[in-house]
């Protein structure tokens, strides 16, 4: 929800100028004064710093970092239950595409049968884990296959606000690496941007005709927002902005994995949330 938010205060602006790169960074220097003044936090883990908030979020505040990571982890407690599964009951789990432990920090409690890990291609996110995230074992991955994984590691991998910003190509690729880390009969968690995503304004803005006509006959649509040297989310150039239909995701999606639930608006009530099966 946070990266649909933040859009929207740019739309329709130009999605280019130093400027605004330089006010994020003003503003990312503010805020992490007022960070100081959170003494505690109930886990007892620190605030990643507000770059790095702003990579996965959208937003720069803490607060509203952490708000998010709380519904993100209640989400998939609650999706899981609906497919019959405890998120404790799994023995190893992926965060793939970690970023700086928005989710992983609130499965802090879990118990010793339950192995977190994280990877992601930010090293900087990557680093900040490492060093203040013990809840978990984190890993840099590179933008394409393989992983640093063997095979069959993991009965449940996530990746949430990740297949919402890759390409077709970056997807498949993907999808087919995380069918060999994953074990017989685990679980894999996707979130997309579906049709309530695809309704707001800050996208449809942004839409062309053509781009509407492509997502109604293909079911997926890539979009190119923002590249260049102010990127304000520091984030490569390939990663952009992904739509997907449901029909899509049954039709190809299903050649990698059985599609068990298609949730609209089951991730933060904005991207949709996909739970497939490794048959």
């Amino acid at each position: 929800m946070g990266f649909m938010q933040a859009l929207k205060k740019h739309v329709p602006k130009p999605l280019h100028g130093p400027w605004r790169y330089c006010k994020l960074r003003s503003a990312a220097l503010v805020e992490s004064f007022r960070d100081r003044r959170i003494k505690t936090l109930p886990s007892g883990i620190p605030l990643p710093p507000p770059v790095l908030r702003y990579r996965v979020h959208g937003y720069l505040d803490g607060k509203g970092f952490l708000e998010a990571g709380v519904v993100c982890a209640e989400e998939i407690r609650s999706s899981l239950k609906l497919a019959g599964k405890e998120f404790y009951g799994f023995h190893d789990v992926l965060d793939f595409g970690c970023g700086c432990g928005r989710v992983l920090r609130h499965f802090h409690d879990h118990p010793p049968s339950c192995r977190l890990y994280g990877t992601d291609i930010d090293w900087s996110a990557i680093a900040w884990c490492r060093a203040n995230l013990s809840c978990a074992s984190f890993s840099l991955n590179d933008f394409l296959p393989p992983l640093p994984f063997p095979d069959a590691a993991f009965d449940l991998v996530y990746a949430f606000s990740v297949f919402t910003h890759l390409d077709e190509d970056y997807q498949l690729r993907w999808l087919e690496e995380l069918k060999r880390v994953v074990k017989p009969r685990g679980t894999l968690m996707i979130s997309t941007h579906g049709a309530h995503a695809q309704a707001d304004i800050a996208y449809n803005l942004a839409f062309s005709d053509a781009d509407r006509e492509t997502l109604q006959t293909k079911g997926f649509l890539f979009k190119v927002l923002e590249t260049g040297r102010f990127k304000l989310d520091g984030l490569p150039d390939f990663y952009q902005c992904a739509f997907h239909t449901k029909e899509y995701v049954s039709k190809v999606w299903s050649r990698f994995f059985k599609v068990q639930l298609y949730i609209e608006r089951g991730m933060n009530q904005h991207q949709d949330l996909v739970l497939l099966s490794k048959e």
